[in-house]
């Protein structure tokens, strides 16, 4: 459990600190369009997931969002903690970026 969450924390450390490393090009361009067509292996990792996550994982996460997931989970994260850390991180990032704006 400890590493578990461990690995979430840097999960979420990572995700955040590469979107506020982004440059302003990046972050006033047009939201990136989320594929909803998955790989084999995506598919077979959302089948291990709840339903709210599920959806979170096939429909919000980008590509790369997605990879980061399925990577915490092979090093022993829990499936759906993954996908709630990556969540989380987005919030974050949202919630920084409405501050940077004002």
């Amino acid at each position: 459990m400890k590493k578990t969450l461990t690995m979430l924390a840097t999960f979420a450390a990572t995700a955040m600190t590469s979107q506020l490393l982004c440059n302003e090009t990046v972050a006033s361009a047009k939201p990136q369009v989320v594929q909803t067509k998955l790989s084999a292996d995506e598919q077979s990792f959302a089948a291990k997931l709840s339903d709210e996550n599920r959806h979170a994982f096939t429909e919000s996460l980008s590509a790369d969002q997605r990879k980061s997931v399925m990577v915490a989970f092979q090093n022993g994260a829990n499936a759906d903690e993954a996908v709630e850390g990556m969540r989380s991180a987005q919030a974050i990032h949202g919630e920084v970026a409405a501050l940077d704006a004002e």
